[in-house]
């Protein structure tokens, strides 16, 4: 089966890629090991270290340029001035003409919308997934429903997000594929690396409460330094270690980051911001932690840091908004986005027992790729 798995088109399938981007190259690497491998053409933004050398998979790189920025920026400035919805993108139009020279059994759209509806011209099946929840942009209904009525299967990465697609329309069509972990990432040989880490961030006989992902409104931060700075005053051996930024590798902080350092400033010798970190190193930051905190206020659409937490035996104080729940099941101390709530879970978590039972097959890549070729109609 020739397949066109196209990316976003956001970030590089790389180790610079963000959660859609590992998952991708989670597929692609399974790909390689399969009894029947799927043939794939992979579309991805260019950047140097995207790998090459696939045996089955021939990546298509598409190249941003000044040039072709410059021409969205005068369409959409046309738009607007004339008040049309329509925007353009320069890098999903590129795409649509390269993938327009081939034909392929199965046409995969990862998460955008609006690159689905560039691509789409009725001459290849097309199966959408979806990773996010509804914007006012890209993800609206409008679009969902193009898709709906013009695609072969929906993909969603949780009960949560079919949901919402069935709230705007009833549909045979949406399936739910959840997401992965490469546990293999997982796995700490030695513990050489994470003393070094706990040396250089002064981490001796603390306990550790961990935050990993993006340092954004919507994800808790700030309700989660505030519940922190309360019960240090009962709690001096704890140090608050926060892995991540604004988006990915950003060199610059935003104002809601500003925020975040400036209430902390009075405590900083318990809180340790480290920056973005490469997605093989997380496993040492885990290591170093106690407890994982997900303090989502939005609803999460799946909720990676769920997995990754369990598996590598954490405990977790977690929102149950969106597919938290159904990422972390009964593994967690619920609580709600408030300083309050998290204060109190953060004030007993040390002395509370909770049993892990998370099953690591279910969410490993090769049942994620298993899931997959099943979905989409392959052989296994």
């Amino acid at each position: 089966m020739k397949i066109a798995l196209v990316s976003p088109m956001l970030l590089p399938i790389s180790k610079s890629g963000g959660a859609v981007e590992q998952l991708i190259l989670s597929l692609v690497l399974e790909n390689e090991k399969a009894k029947h491998p799927l043939n794939i053409d992979l579309y991805t933004i260019y950047q140097d270290d995207v790998n090459q050398n696939y045996k089955y998979t021939n990546v298509i790189s598409v190249k941003k340029s000044y040039i072709g920025l410059f021409k969205q920026k005068c369409f959409n400035l046309f738009y607007k001035i004339i008040r049309s919805p329509k925007r353009y993108n320069y890098i999903h139009d590129k795409t649509a003409k390269k993938l327009k020279k081939s034909t392929y059994d199965k046409v995969i759209i990862e998460n955008s919308m609006m690159l689905y509806r560039a691509i789409y011209d009725g001459t290849n099946t097309m199966i959408y997934h979806m990773h996010n929840d509804f914007d006012t942009f890209d993800k609206t209904p409008d679009n969902y429903m193009f898709i709906e009525s013009t695609c072969e299967t929906i993909l969603t990465i949780s009960g949560y997000i079919k949901n919402r697609l069935l709230e705007v329309k009833k549909s045979d069509k949406i399936k739910v594929f959840y997401n992965c972990i490469d546990l293999n990432k997982f796995v700490i040989d030695s513990l050489d690396k994470v003393n070094t880490l706990k040396e250089k961030y002064g981490i001796s006989n603390n306990y550790v409460i961990g935050y990993t992902g993006r340092i954004t409104d919507e994800k808790g931060v700030y309700e989660l330094v505030c519940a922190f700075k309360k019960v240090l005053s009962k709690h001096p051996n704890y140090k608050l270690l926060i892995v991540g930024s604004s988006w990915f590798n950003a060199k610059t902080y935003t104002a809601y980051e500003k925020k975040i350092i400036d209430v902390t400033s009075d405590i900083k010798d318990a809180v340790i911001f480290t920056g973005y970190v490469n997605y093989d190193d997380m496993k040492y930051y885990y290591k170093m932690m106690d407890v994982v905190v997900i303090p989502s206020k939005w609803n999460e659409p799946f909720g990676l840091v769920a997995l990754e937490a369990l598996a590598m035996n954490l405990k977790v104080i977690s929102t149950p908004n969106g597919a938290l729940k159904e990422a972390l099941l009964d593994n967690a101390l619920y609580v709600s986005c408030d300083i309050d709530s998290i204060f109190n879970a953060l004030d007993i978590i040390e002395n509370t027992k909770i049993d892990i039972s998370f099953d690591p097959h279910i969410h490993s890549s090769e049942h994620y790729y298993t899931e997959f070729v099943y979905l989409i109609g392959g052989i296994l």
